[in-house]
């Protein structure tokens, strides 16, 4: 079985990583998260979110200091450490940050909270130019499940042959309704754990 995970927004924190951008700005941002991709209900204009995305090409290291989801995080190491002969590959659109590459930083994050390559399974990241590259990918590598908080990445797979996509609900995409959307990360793994059961 091949398994992609995403990273922000279902493992890391991007929207705490880019509250943090924004406030280095000098911009008064509110705690609650958006309910929006685009940062709309934070009242940033276009030109201050592109602003937050120029500022984190020039931020050594973003990528591998975001906080992680904890429980998410948690959920994956028992299910990597429960399960053998899977791989599972973390696909990932990122823009370019300051310091290592994004592959790089991607893999020290996991690395830093257990979840890279372990004896039991074969781990890989991913890095994708923009989120619409991974259907392809999903397609190319025969990869079965996939969990992503980017509601038209999780729309697009849902005809997918042999593909079943999960949408992680969150603020941002409640206006997404496809077939599976889970509250929970576990959720997803459980899904997974019953398919391999069979």
């Amino acid at each position: 079985m091949k398994i992609s995970i995403d990273m922000d927004g279902v493992l890391t924190d991007f929207v705490g990583g880019f509250r943090n951008i924004q406030r280095s700005l000098g911009r008064t941002v509110p705690d609650v998260d958006p309910n929006d991709y685009d940062f709309k209900s934070w009242n940033l204009t276009k030109e201050q979110f592109s602003e937050g995305f120029k500022k984190i090409k020039t931020t050594d290291g973003f990528w591998e200091k975001l906080s992680p989801y904890k429980e998410n995080v948690t959920a994956l190491r028992n299910f990597i450490h429960g399960v053998q002969d899977q791989e599972i590959f973390f696909t990932t659109s990122r823009a370019t940050s300051g310091g290592a590459s994004i592959s790089t930083q991607t893999r020290r994050w996991l690395d830093n909270h257990e979840l890279w390559s372990t004896w039991r399974n074969y781990t890989t990241v991913l890095p994708v130019v923009s989120a619409g590259d991974k259907v392809s990918l999903y397609t190319a590598l025969g990869i079965t499940h996939s969990i992503d908080d980017y509601g038209p990445t999780v729309l697009n797979c849902e005809n997918l042959k042999g593909h079943q996509p999960f949408l992680l609900d969150r603020s941002w995409n409640r206006e997404y309704i496809p077939l599976r959307r889970v509250s929970k990360f576990q959720e997803f793994l459980d899904a997974v754990k019953a398919d391999l059961a069979e």
